[in-house]
């Protein structure tokens, strides 16, 4: 019997959507100071070496429910890789920086007219260094992180009908936060200098024969 051992190349490659608006993206206030569309039209581009931070409110009845769609608005489309440098090539996998994000858990619950352990915020941090020479470093990142605020208790703010015996349950409203960081983890350069070039003079033994 023979055995054929067959050999796969197996190739990766990173997708790269066309539009923008659903690259690495933070939430996008309405007019109202409301949250605009979770989708990737009412989000705001980020740009490298920018830093941003950015409020909007959201209106939820269920803590469970608001804690979700908290998630939701922060993250946007939720990308997994940001290029190393700004012509980084989809097939190199290698020119792309995979983004650390631990999302924690749902736990947020209702007690005593509270919501608590929610988390309302999340931090961006872009962590770069400049390569090259001197005189023309070039940047590239060399991280990403998500950073998420820590939990704390939302007191519900009861008014209107709703509050009244039968009606329905309230709805809570929430200010979410996002900002985005670059942090600067460039070794200090330093120049190398040449050492310089010994000259070595030598002459024949009767160099100096017709002055003596």
């Amino acid at each position: 019997m023979t055995i054929t051992l067959l050999h796969t190349l197996v190739r990766e490659a990173i997708y790269l959507s066309s539009d923008p608006n659903t690259w690495l993206t933070i939430i996008r206030p309405s007019a109202d100071g409301t949250c605009a569309s979770v989708n990737s039209t009412g989000r705001t581009s980020v740009t490298f070496g920018v830093d941003m931070r950015t409020g909007c409110t959201i209106r939820e009845s269920q803590c469970r429910e608001l804690q979700k769609t908290v998630f939701n608005t922060l993250l946007g489309d939720q990308p997994t890789h940001v290029a190393s440098f700004g012509n980084s090539d989809v097939n190199s996998v290698g020119d792309w920086v995979k983004i650390l994000n631990i999302e924690p858990g749902n736990e947020a619950r209702q007690s005593n007219g509270q919501c608590q352990d929610m988390r309302l915020g999340l931090h961006i941090e872009v962590l770069y260094a400049n390569f090259g020479f001197l005189a023309n470093p070039q940047p590239r990142i060399v991280g990403v992180r998500y950073i998420y605020d820590d939990a704390q208790d939302i007191q519900y703010q009861c008014t209107g009908a709703q509050c009244q015996p039968g009606g329905s349950s309230p709805e809570q409203q929430v200010e979410v936060v996002t900002s985005v960081g670059f942090v600067d983890v460039s070794e200090k350069p330093a120049a190398q200098v040449k050492p310089r070039p010994t000259f070595e003079a030598k002459t024949s033994s009767d160099f100096f024969f017709p002055f003596f």
